[in-house]
């Protein structure tokens, strides 16, 4: 069972790569208007988190997902099944 700091942790990991040095990306930040993540940058890191945790993320769920908080809610979700 995967917790839901782990999920933001892991999250907050990939995303380093993509903000300035030394930045702190929150939980509320939003992945596209706040980070200027495009969809394809989104898809990327939804495959990487399938591929950590083990996952299948459902598609038609994308558009639900705006912050990490949002995305660590529902990875956490899936490890559960």
């Amino acid at each position: 069972m995967t917790t839901y700091n782990e999920c933001v942790m892991q999250i907050q990991q990939m995303l380093q790569s993509t903000v300035a040095k030394g930045d702190v990306v929150g939980e509320d930040v939003d992945l596209i208007e706040e980070l200027g993540l495009a969809s394809l940058d989104v898809m990327e890191l939804i495959e990487q988190l399938e591929d950590v945790f083990d996952i299948a993320f459902p598609i038609n769920e994308l558009g639900d997902v705006r912050t990490i908080s949002d995305l660590a809610s529902r990875v956490q979700q899936l490890t559960d099944r």
